[in-house]
């Protein structure tokens, strides 16, 4: 990686907030280390050394074909319910170093998707949502299936054209796409 990224990254002032999410919900048969595994080994996210938040750990994930490196905080949960998810965080420094077009939002938000489904193959991924913090809400799956939902202005800043499907009261305000399709 560049020296001046690397710099970048290393900036604690590049991972400040708010944040915009990827959160995937999924049985609770997937655990923290087998999904940062996954994330490193099969998607080709790098670890970056040291703690910036305690709790979090970050990584590099590059994307679009001139590859760009995209800073990503990742935290795991699990719930009571058998459920557990990983959010994956992307902050305003880093969006705005990568996202300068249309084009790139389009990329970006096309590997995100991917993302999910490469996830999707070898965990039990059961719904996720792509949504600034401000309205960051997860759906649970009985709302709206297998799918990957987005909160409606950031589906319309995404350049995504998939067919969509726009979900009702009390969750309006949000598409989902298929995540198998």
């Amino acid at each position: 990686m560049q020296e001046t990224w690397r710099e970048f990254f290393e900036d604690k002032s590049s991972w400040k907030g708010p944040s915009y999410n990827l959160t995937m919900i999924m049985r609770d048969s997937a655990s923290r280390r087998d999904l940062e595994r996954a994330l490193t080994n099969d998607l080709g996210f790098e670890i970056l050394k040291g703690t910036i938040e305690r709790g979090i750990k970050y990584s590099i994930f590059k994307f679009g074909p001139d590859q760009q490196p995209i800073g990503v905080g990742h935290t795991y949960m699990k719930e009571d319910n058998m459920l557990c998810s990983m959010q994956l965080s992307f902050y305003p420094a880093q969006m705005q170093r990568i996202i300068d077009s249309p084009e790139k939002s389009k990329q970006l938000h096309q590997a995100l998707i991917e993302l999910v489904r490469k996830v999707g193959k070898k965990f039990p991924v059961l719904c996720a949502t792509i949504c600034d913090e401000a309205y960051s809400f997860v759906y649970p799956p009985e709302v709206a299936g297998r799918s990957i939902c987005f909160e409606k202005s950031a589906f319309e800043k995404s350049g995504i054209d998939k067919p969509k499907t726009e979900l009702k009261d009390p969750w309006q305000g949000y598409y989902a796409i298929a995540m198998d399709s």
